[in-house]
């Protein structure tokens, strides 16, 4: 797959995922991933015929938004674990998008989301867009490897 279609399905993937999932909207490109302290990003490895990994990451101000959002709280409510334990659901669930646009007809093992910090430029990357998702920032990272 060109890297200009791995771009739109990483976009498509997300957009579906943060309206259905969280109530959110991607507003358009965003000029640089979420970076800094109180940043969260989790990763989930995948395997099967092809293998890598789909690494998300958002800024601090969207990630209690989205856990609002997503466990039905207040922004007050949400805690530190629930945010870190949302977001890796995030990323699961945006793997499991982009895998299932990407090869529909093969199967793959989804592992446990695993919270990392997130490079600016993450190594081996197949495709990683930034988002603006109205309360801050969003990135997404597709790593493959055959």
């Amino acid at each position: 797959m060109r890297a200009p279609d791995l771009d739109r399905l990483v976009l498509d993937a997300a957009e579906e995922v943060l309206e259905t999932m969280f109530f959110a909207t991607v507003m358009g490109n965003a000029a640089a991933a979420p970076a800094g302290e109180g940043s969260l990003a989790a990763r989930v490895p995948f395997r099967g015929r092809r293998s890598g990994a789909v690494t998300v990451a958002v800024c601090p101000e969207a990630a209690r938004g989205l856990a609002a959002a997503f466990l039905a709280l207040d922004e007050d409510e949400v805690s530190g674990e629930h945010a870190r334990e949302v977001i890796g659901e995030l990323a699961n669930m945006i793997c499991g998008s982009i895998l299932g646009r990407l090869h529909p007809d093969l199967i793959f093992e989804l592992l446990h989301p695993e919270p990392v910090a997130f490079p600016a430029s993450p190594a081996g990357t197949a495709a990683h867009k930034a988002f603006d998702i109205g309360a801050g920032t969003l990135s997404v990272a597709v790593e493959l490897q055959s």
